[in-house]
């Protein structure tokens, strides 16, 4: 079953995973995840308990530009990662 839920992850929100990538480049996250991955996991992690969605959510705060011609962009590369987010939280508990 959660191979399934990964192709329908990855298959039906190819668009969606890109914006996962870009909200997380926001403000250079990705880079710092990728170079502290071991310090970022145990951050992320919640005793032996998988990091709940809301959990995650609650770590990475948007920080918007001062630019206000940006701003809006920003906001929908953040709903959109919350809702790829949401998706796949609901997803891995089928």
């Amino acid at each position: 079953m959660r191979k399934v839920a990964h192709h329908c992850i990855i298959s039906s929100n190819c668009e969606e995973i890109q914006e996962f990538c870009k909200g997380l480049s926001c403000g250079g996250v990705l880079d710092i995840l990728k170079l502290y991955h071991a310090e970022a996991k145990a951050m992320l992690m919640h005793s032996d308990d998988l990091l709940d969605v809301n959990d995650f959510k609650a770590v990475f705060k948007p920080n918007y530009s001062s630019k206000v011609e940006l701003v809006s962009l920003e906001e929908d590369i953040v709903f959109n990662f919350h809702n790829f987010l949401d998706e796949v939280s609901a997803l891995l508990k089928v």
